[in-house]
This record gives structure tokens, sequence and C-alpha cells, in this order.
């Protein structure tokens, strides 16, 4: 099982919202592009989503559940210093 955060609202610290877009294996590959290996390598299994949502709150957008290892792997992808003491909670 892949180490996912579900977080609250990022502005307002709420717990519920609307889903907007829940991105899905098939989304990022069939339309994003990209390879399905490399999604795999990051932690996004065939079965994995990562959702939009509109706070019911304050009305902010932001991903509510996050897959830390396929965060964490695009990090390190792009050249940000990633240590593995460091969590994504501290990051965001």
């Amino acid at each position: 099982m892949p180490n996912k955060l579900i977080r609250n609202c990022i502005v307002c610290g709420a717990e519920s919202g609307a889903e907007i877009f829940s991105y899905t294996f098939d989304f990022m590959v069939n339309v994003r592009g990209t390879p399905p290996d490399r999604l795999r390598a990051k932690g996004f299994g065939d079965e994995e989503t990562s959702t939009i949502v509109k706070c019911s709150k304050c009305g902010c957008n932001y991903i509510k559940d996050v897959l830390v290892d396929f965060q964490t792997a695009s990090a390190r992808e792009h050249g940000e210093d990633v240590s593995e003491k460091k969590s994504l909670e501290e990051r965001t």
C-alpha cells in the first residue's frame, strides 16, 4: 500500500471539501502521456488516485490525498533537496 497523506484544507484547516477532479492511472497515461513504468516507479499504481477538492469553508482548491512517494520522487527528479527525514508536511 502506498504512503498516502490525507490533508485538511491547506488554507483554513477545514476537513471537508467537494471533489473537483481525480487523477487516475488511466488519466495520467492516456491523457497526460506519462509512461506507465515511470508512474509505477514513483509509487502511482494502476488503482491509485489523487484528488483535487474545493474546501467547503474557504473555497481553496488543493490536493486532498497526496501520494508521498510520488511527490518525493518528482521532487528529486527536478533537483530538489529531499532528505528521507524531511516529511511532505514540512515542505507544504
